[in-house]
């Protein structure tokens, strides 16, 4: 007789095929191969490791298809190779690294629920921060171009990307209708980030970025649509409707706010990819969550938008809505 239901006892052992791959990535294992194979001896020479322990790693990287192994010399599985090299376009390892970097938030979680906020940290490196730009932008890879040719832009010539981290929605905006300009507005260093890539896309002539901090600062205008993509999630229902509020006065008559991200269904319980999102946002933000389309709904209704339409993608959504030709705001 079993104790346990044997998915149960499989659900809390998924971590570790995600620990052998974050200590592979943080031991240097795939950048000591992406310059061709090795042994376990000469990788754990080259890193000063203990021989028995990097050939354990190894092998079970090797058992996850993560790398290849014959013989006794290892190799990046072929079907992994691009994901792994930095100079691939198809590269994942910001988005790893922001990983590496949340593994160490999530072990905290049984105390933060205890205590309802995050333990004290000492805020992002330079390099954290970079990793989660990176991240950002690898998760816009394909869903930003979707959704600029998915989404009715007719009309819009001046768009705000507010906190739009990596600028890769602004990019694809503009790409996607040629006499748009854009500005994404984000913290200082993560500017200068955005200002990097859309100068390798050679768009600064219509993207340009807006340093700040959008719950102080202003954000300039007046734009036909503002854009919050993966904003709300960061901030607390009061912190979101001042936000929404900002976002509709910087709007002309008549002009538009998208917000995309993970939306919880009515009853809060899922979708499982928005309710396992909150847990990240309790584990790394004083007040953040996954929100309701209901709850941006409001927010967008008291700050005298209208029209609010929701549309459901993937794994998240989208809530739109027009400023009123009165530009009137309903008080809280």
């Amino acid at each position: 007789m079993t104790c346990e239901p044997p998915d149960l006892i499989q659900l809390t052992r998924g971590f570790r095929e995600a620990r052998i791959v974050l200590s592979g990535l943080e031991l240097g294992v795939f950048d000591s191969l992406l310059k061709g194979g090795t042994t376990a001896r000469e990788f754990a020479a080259s890193r000063d490791l203990d021989p028995r322990a990097a050939e354990i790693l190894l092998d079970a990287l090797a058992s996850l298809g993560v790398l290849s192994k014959a013989k006794d010399h290892y190799t990046i599985a072929p079907r992994h190779l691009p994901a792994l090299d930095p100079d691939s376009p198809r590269c994942v390892v910001p988005s790893l690294m922001h990983t590496l970097n949340l593994w160490r938030r999530w072990a905290d979680l049984t105390e933060v629920v205890r205590r309802g906020h995050p333990l004290p940290t000492e805020g992002r490196t330079v390099s954290e921060t970079e990793h989660f730009i990176g991240a950002m932008r690898v998760g816009a890879r394909q869903r930003a171009s979707a959704l600029a040719a998915r989404l009715d832009l007719k009309g819009v010539k001046t768009l705000l990307d507010l906190g739009g981290g990596p600028g890769s929605y602004a990019i694809a905006f503009a790409k996607q209708k040629p006499d748009l300009k854009a500005t994404v507005f984000d913290l200082m260093a993560v500017a200068d980030i955005a200002a990097r890539h859309v100068a390798e896309e050679d768009l600064s002539d219509r993207v340009g970025t807006l340093a700040g901090n959008y719950l102080s600062d202003p954000v300039g205008g007046p734009y036909d649509l503002v854009w919050m993509s993966s904003i709300v999630h960061m901030h607390t229902p009061e912190q979101n409707r001042m936000l929404i509020r900002k976002a509709a006065q910087a709007l002309k008559r008549g002009g538009r706010i998208i917000v995309r991200d993970f939306l919880l269904d009515e009853d809060g319980a899922g979708p499982a990819s928005a309710a396992i999102f909150a847990v990240n946002m309790l584990v790394a933000t004083e007040g953040g969550r996954s929100y309701k389309a209901s709850e941006i709904r409001g927010w967008m209704k008291d700050a005298g938008i209208t029209r609010v339409e929701v549309q459901t993608l993937d794994d998240d959504g989208l809530v739109i809505g027009r400023k009123g030709s009165s530009g009137r705001q309903r008080q809280p």
